[in-house]
């Protein structure tokens, strides 16, 4: 996958996802990760799970507060989330804590990368109601304009390139 440096990288997330889960296996076992720092994920402590998950699978995992989203960024080489929902223009539905994490991101110059089946990927006028599908005091949306690239089973994409690719894979 093109997201992976030269050397081991440091990654930040939050909450449990199975798309994340996969893509973080998927490196440590070629060799790509020192280490996964995972954000609480309150008030549900997802993160706590994912955690467990990935130090049963031989990662080197770390679970911190949530209150420490940007300091995590900044010792951190990128940020990985999974995503409820993604709009068919890169915009995301995604746990609460991602918006945080995409700012810290963007400011600290690490790349944000949202990973998700594209069947979660659904037109932008549709978007709204995806949004309230869940309550809001557990997902929040983040703009495309913080996501460096979008992970699907069908490729690693921009999100200027999202609406395209789709058109033509479907």
């Amino acid at each position: 996958m093109a997201v992976w440096g030269d050397r081991p990288s440091r990654v930040v997330t939050l909450s449990d996802s199975s798309e994340v889960l996969a893509v973080l296996l998927r490196a440590h076992k070629e060799g790509r990760i020192e280490r996964v720092l995972v954000l609480e994920s309150l008030p549900g402590g997802e993160g706590r799970t994912m955690a467990a998950r990935l130090r049963r699978e031989g990662v080197a995992v770390r679970t911190v507060p949530d209150s420490f989203a940007y300091r995590s960024v900044e010792a951190a080489d990128m940020v990985l989330i999974g995503a409820d929902s993604v709009g068919s223009d890169g915009s995301t539905l995604a746990k609460v804590g991602s918006a945080a994490l995409a700012l810290a991101a963007r400011a600290l110059d690490r790349p944000f990368y949202v990973t998700c089946d594209s069947l979660k990927v659904i037109p932008v006028s549709e978007a709204p109601l995806a949004s309230r599908r869940r309550p809001s005091r557990l997902f929040e949306p983040v703009p495309a304009s913080h996501v460096t690239r979008l992970l699907t089973e069908l490729g690693v994409w921009r999100p200027v390139e999202l609406a395209r690719r789709l058109r033509v894979a479907r």
